[in-house]
């Protein structure tokens, strides 16, 4: 990944401000994504540690008592299926996609499915993802709070990333992000393919290999 970039959004009620989206943001994204025979693997990583507000309070809240990041500083997923992608995978234009994986928040594995577009430019290729669920699929505590009159129990993810296409030996996207975090760990490589087997990663431009 060349780059990456995760945020939350939370609607909100604030005592004298109103209904307002409570809106947190990291950098710190880390994975890869292999295609190989219509099968998808691959793991993608956010540092928790490292969501950023409006609001340092808040910030201060959610890492202490909603995701207690230092038992749990990672939140990872991986994907299980990827659905609307054409094959062979094409050089330019934007794609409709589905993406189905595990995502894993604190103790809790559940599958979620993303919804969004994929952006072939050559090499690279953008995606922007989003889903929503309650709470208690997370096993989540809502916040509570004397400024925060409501809670709407409704947490919205999205995801930007842009991934290099390493073409053309085992049809993989990796990724990582712009600077190491401290103690984040790098997601373990997918096994390596066999070499007899074709790939579904589209057709490599004259010279690569």
């Amino acid at each position: 990944m060349v780059s990456g970039e995760a945020r939350y959004r939370v609607r909100e009620e604030l005592l004298q401000v109103g209904l307002t989206d409570a809106v947190g943001t990291t950098k710190a994204v880390r994975g890869e994504v292999r295609l190989q025979d219509g099968r998808v693997s691959g793991e993608f990583v956010v540092d928790l540690r490292e969501l950023k507000s409006d609001q340092a309070r808040r910030d201060n809240y959610l890492r202490q008592r909603t995701l207690e990041t230092d038992r749990y500083p990672f939140a990872t997923f991986r994907p299980k299926e990827v659905r609307g992608l054409p094959n062979p995978l094409p050089r330019q234009g934007k794609v409709p996609i589905q993406v189905v994986g595990d995502l894993t928040i604190k103790e809790t594995t559940a599958e979620v499915v993303w919804e969004g577009e994929a952006e072939f430019q050559g090499d690279e290729v953008r995606v922007f993802l989003r889903t929503e669920f309650p709470f208690e699929k997370f096993g989540l505590a809502q916040p509570r709070v004397s400024v925060v009159l409501s809670l709407e129990n409704r947490i919205r993810l999205e995801v930007e990333l842009v991934l290099r296409r390493q073409c053309c030996k085992d049809g993989r996207y990796s990724a990582s992000s712009s600077s190491p975090w401290p103690g984040a760990k790098e997601p373990a490589p997918p096994p390596p393919p066999s070499p007899r087997a074709p790939t579904t990663s589209g057709t490599c431009p004259k010279g690569k290999t």
